[in-house]
């Protein structure tokens, strides 16, 4: 079985902060210049893909 053919899991995405809708001035989740905040602050928040 290649790699590529491998199924791939969804990962369970939690936000690290419990207000990331008010941190959101209605580009947070967009703006590529907030990414690796997001990651680790907003994931859920912001529907990284990959994550349920």
């Amino acid at each position: 079985m290649s790699l590529s053919s491998a199924p791939t899991t969804p990962v369970a995405c939690t936000d690290a902060l419990p207000n990331c809708r008010e941190c959101d001035s209605g580009t947070l989740c967009t703006d590529h210049s907030y990414a690796k905040w997001v990651l680790e602050h907003c994931k859920h928040y912001c529907r990284v893909p990959g994550c349920i």
